[in-house]
């Protein structure tokens, strides 16, 4: 897959673009992303980078990084990813923007969501831009809203319920487990003097995190899924750092990933952080830990 991040962008082959921010790529762009889908034409992703910004100003920060964002739209079967800085198409006016779109990118065919804006002030909407591609001998099909579980699904509401710890809804509305990508970094190795060696993985502090806690988790490890289990958080018992990390303890895994990026996808909300009065007790509430993941029953991933 081809990762563009500089415009102007000009291809050589005629293309289905994808038109979102794609912050999370979850069903609701993927529905998008199905209808920038057609033969003949090579399928596109158009989005941009904020760095750790959320979307249009948002509070609750990104679902995924910019990285993320680009490996999901390649799993969806996106060949080509366009992704420039914000600031390279903030002020475009709709005319201009129509014109990348059907001359730099060779739209044959684009595809939106119905509440796609776009242009200096985002005062243009989904509508325009079928009128001013369609000028330009280009289609546009305008994706309606996907509704799952009685609820829009959105990034917005993905948010919510991943501050609110609710794992496995988050997950059903981006249609794959929510996913932590950092490389493993040095710790304290205290879960290994417990008995419990962990991998430590960097969380972004602008992101949208998942609610503090325990969780049932796996690691894509050496071609294969480990079960294991991930502590969401800061560490009350043993640090007094407040920046956010992920420590996953691998069940029955024993190798070095130190300065690997190891994918660990969160699938179940186990407990909420808390603080205990001792290394002991901390101890024994891991090994309680375990016994619950191995009960734990995991939906459809």
């Amino acid at each position: 897959m081809e990762l563009i991040t500089e415009l102007p962008a000009r291809l050589r082959v005629e293309t289905a673009v994808a038109l979102g921010f794609f912050d999370g790529v979850h069903l609701g762009h993927r529905a998008v992303l199905a209808a920038a889908q057609e033969q003949g034409l090579s399928p596109i992703a158009f989005t941009f980078s904020t760095a750790l910004r959320a979307p249009g100003g948002k509070a609750g920060g990104r679902i995924y990084t910019d990285k993320q964002r680009v490996q999901l739209l390649g799993e969806c079967g996106v060949q080509t990813v366009v992704m420039p800085d914000f600031s390279e198409i903030a002020d475009m006016a709709p005319e201009a923007f129509a014109d990348f779109l059907c001359s730099g990118l060779r739209a044959r065919l684009v595809a939106c969501g119905e509440d796609y804006r776009f242009s200096a002030g985002a005062r243009a909407d989904a509508l325009q831009l079928r009128r001013l591609c369609e000028e330009r001998g280009c289609r546009v099909k305008i994706v309606l809203p996907v509704l799952a579980e009685g609820d829009r699904v959105s990034s917005t509401c993905i948010r919510q319920l991943l501050r609110e710890g609710k794992i496995e809804r988050a997950n059903r509305l981006l249609g794959a487990p929510y996913r932590i990508e950092e490389r493993v970094e040095h710790g304290r190795r205290l879960g290994r003097t417990l008995g419990f060696p962990t991998l430590n993985q960097p969380l972004p502090e602008e992101g949208a995190l998942p609610l503090y806690g325990v969780y049932a988790s796996r690691a894509w490890i050496e071609g294969r899924w480990q079960e294991g289990i991930t502590n969401i958080g800061v560490r009350p018992t043993v640090s007094r750092s407040f920046s956010p990390r992920a420590e996953t303890f691998l069940i029955g895994y024993s190798g070095d990933l130190y300065g690997k990026a190891v994918q660990v996808q969160l699938l179940g909300f186990l407990r909420p952080e808390r603080r205990f009065d001792d290394i002991e007790a901390l101890r024994a509430q891991i090994l309680a830990d375990c016994r619950a993941r191995e009960d734990w029953q995991p939906a459809g991933w």
